[in-house]
């Protein structure tokens, strides 16, 4: 398939993607863990960010997820343990009537992180009509829309958003020889 126009937004491995087109990435694998559960007990019935514990609870039919956690470390997709106790342990302050019962779905999963904690977004220097959008940490999918929309002049019109500067995939990339 030929495109005149691509947009790598690969989450974590966008930073191998990129690498090829001269742009170190330098994004990070920031492990965050979830538990979703039918539970025992009164759920909430609309999804809530407890922020003192930095949870968030989502209700999903037939369960509820309690998520959380910011962890670098080795990318494996194992969850662990402690991480998952610790968010059932912080949510239960705040869900009284809840607890997550003995049928559960417990992931780990990848939230591209970079070093300033802000994502990659634009053109990538030196490969035309190739753009990227990724390393937005816990909020990739809390931001996606707007990010499209800030992108669109650029990838339709070779126009870039002066709001998309502090973003730039320039902080990262490599000088080409």
């Amino acid at each position: 398939m030929i495109a005149d126009r691509v947009v790598i937004s690969a989450g974590l491995w966008t930073k191998g993607l990129l690498r090829g087109l001269g742009v170190d990435g330098s994004m990070e694998a920031g492990k965050g863990y979830s538990i979703t559960s039918p539970g025992c007990g009164v759920a909430p019935r609309h999804a809530m960010k407890l922020i003192e514990s930095n949870i968030a609870c989502t209700p999903f039919e037939g369960g509820l997820r309690i998520s959380g956690g910011f962890e670098l470390g080795p990318v494996d997709g194992e969850p662990r343990a402690r991480p998952l106790r610790r968010i059932v342990r912080h949510a239960a302050r705040y869900l009284q009537d809840w607890r997550p019962g003995r049928n559960q779905l417990l992931l780990a999963g990848f939230r591209p992180a970079t070093p300033d904690s802000l994502p990659i977004i634009g053109p990538v220097p030196g490969a035309g009509g190739v753009f990227t959008s990724s390393g937005h940490g816990t909020l990739g999918l809390t931001l996606a829309p707007a990010t499209a929309d800030a992108l669109v002049p650029a990838v339709l019109h070779g126009t870039t958003q002066t709001g998309l500067a502090p973003f730039s995939v320039r902080r990262f990339a490599r000088s080409r020889r």
